[in-house]
């Protein structure tokens, strides 16, 4: 459960922070160093379209992409 990660009482120390997507919040580290960001998205009308445009031609183009090797896996 969510009070098990988040609160004074957490054995984790984190913290909750509400999030709708459309802000940019920085994720820091318990020295304050960023360690991540949830970006969010433009504040623009059209950026659904955008979005789902890019999303189409991923799709597109996936089977023609060779399987690159990593440490983490296949990408």
């Amino acid at each position: 459960p969510l009070q098990e990660l988040v609160g004074p009482r957490s054995r984790y120390g984190f913290d909750y922070k509400p999030w709708g997507g459309k802000c940019a919040i920085p994720i820091t580290d318990k020295e304050g160093r960023v360690i991540a960001v949830l970006a969010g998205q433009p504040d623009n009308p059209g950026w659904d379209e955008v979005h789902q445009s890019a999303a189409d031609l991923l799709d597109v183009c996936r089977d023609k992409m060779k399987q690159g090797t990593h440490r983490r896996g296949k990408f």
